[in-house]
């Protein structure tokens, strides 16, 4: 019950989440191909795109495969980074593609401000080579964030696609959504440290671990949910399904267990 409330009051709070999909005008967004940036899949892209976000500006990554061999950290509330394209077949190359080129271990993006946006692209972490895809920071450094958002985004090949957490609030003060998004071919799909998530008619399929990992301090709301060809769809702590649970509607799942 309290997750279906947090949905709807997430909803009228940022209407803008049931929307059709998110765009980008020029005049708004800067490219990072004016900074050098070639999304060839060989350069590496990891300075130019850096330098873009660095401005604090919104980001536009045009269709094409930026490799990038250290972390991209937002610099900016509310700072947008989008893609250009849509899932289709053409992959990676028909759509703004981030491809993982650095060490064993790194993490792809810190979104790490509130009211941040990341939308409409690929995140590859090249069999795995990427511990972690997304990493959705829930305001370690004391100030604490708030809406972030993730939609039309596919994530694959990750240690963890999308990981939440942790921070020194209550987490009822912070949220998440996630919307058209697709987590494949990770160990974890999703896992929860410490945050609140809404998941929008996501797909979240062939995890060699878990779909859905839930600590004991987080927990979610899926709404027309798709969990397929994971060895679990969703692990759950007793201390999750005791204080804060985890709220399904309209969403085909399969393995729900509780540790």
């Amino acid at each position: 019950v309290v997750i279906g409330v947090l949905l709807l009051v997430l909803a009228a709070i940022h209407p803008g989440w049931a929307q059709d999909d998110v765009s980008a005008s020029p005049v708004t967004y800067l490219d990072v191909r004016g900074l050098g940036s070639r999304g060839d899949g060989v350069a590496d892209d990891t300075e130019a795109i850096q330098a873009a976000l660095d401005t604090g500006r919104n980001v536009l990554l045009p269709r094409g495969m930026y490799r990038v061999r250290a972390t991209l950290h937002f610099k900016a509330h509310a700072q947008q980074l989008l893609g250009e394209g849509t899932f289709g077949g053409e992959g990676d190359w028909g759509r703004g593609t981030l491809v993982w080129g650095g060490p064993e271990g790194g993490t792809i993006v810190d979104a790490g401000k509130s009211a941040c946006l990341l939308a409409n692209m690929t995140i590859n972490g090249q069999g795995k080579r990427a511990a972690v895809g997304i990493h959705l920071n829930d305001g370690t450094t004391g100030a604490g964030v708030w809406a972030q958002r993730i939609e039309n985004v596919q994530v694959r090949e990750c240690g963890v696609g999308v990981e939440f957490g942790p921070g020194p609030f209550p987490v009822f003060a912070h949220d998440a959504l996630l919307r058209r998004c697709e987590i494949l071919h990770c160990m974890t799909g999703v896992h929860n440290i410490a945050a609140s998530q809404a998941f929008f008619q996501c797909t979240i399929a062939f995890c060699e671990e878990v779909g859905y990992s839930g600590a004991a301090e987080g927990r979610a709301g899926f709404h027309g949910c798709v969990f397929s060809s994971n060895e679990l769809d969703v692990r759950l702590s007793q201390a999750s399904f005791a204080a804060f649970g985890t709220w399904f509607a309209n969403a085909r799942r399969g393995t729900i267990h509780g540790t």
